[in-house]
């Protein structure tokens, strides 16, 4: 929680709580408590979240036919949709002129950085499953649940459903996939 303190008392606090608690619980999720878990977070949002504007966006991004949340599969599909909303939401925030993050420089970065994290993409700058999931876990699995993809990680087994290997070069995401669409 300490990681959410923002540099006001208007910034990061509740969302970024938020969104921490999303990751960490799809992060301990197997493969057949993970598709529940991202409904959760989908229901949690649309009926509980205090900014309407924030909530019908991802209400609609959650539904849209390009990367919909109901077509996520398994531990990994739900960790990396995640993971892909929740960065197109911080490039969607950089790209509505709020005030503060102008004024201020406080632009939301593309998680993970390239120095946290050189291996998640490729040299093409295209992200890279394998080694996103294996940071991702790693990022969110402070305290593993016995059998939990975080277990498996910790014990170097990997998680999730993955096969890792010679796919792993072809999955990868652009960052234009992540883009927000034009308004």
């Amino acid at each position: 929680w300490a990681a959410c303190r923002g540099w006001s008392d208007e910034s990061r606090g509740y969302p970024c709580g938020l969104w921490l608690l999303f990751h960490t619980l799809l992060a301990q999720a197997d493969d057949a408590a993970a598709p529940r878990a991202l409904r959760a977070v989908r229901g949690y949002v649309r009926h509980f979240f205090g900014c309407d504007e924030c909530r019908r966006h991802f209400v609609a991004m959650a539904a849209s036919s390009d990367d919909p949340l109901d077509g996520a599969k398994g531990a990994d599909g739900a960790v990396l949709w995640l993971w892909r909303a929740h960065n197109r939401v911080n490039a969607r925030l950089n790209q509505s002129g709020a005030a503060a993050v102008q004024q201020l420089g406080l632009l939301k970065q593309q998680f993970p950085s390239a120095a946290r994290c050189p291996g998640c993409r490729a040299a093409s700058g295209r992200w890279r499953d394998a080694p996103l999931l294996r940071h991702l876990r790693a990022a969110y699995c402070a305290e593993a649940r016995p059998g939990s993809p975080c277990a498996a990680q910790q014990q170097g087994q990997g998680g999730g459903t993955h096969d890792g290997g010679a796919r792993d070069a072809e999955l990868v995401y652009d960052l234009e996939d992540l883009a927000p669409e034009a308004s």
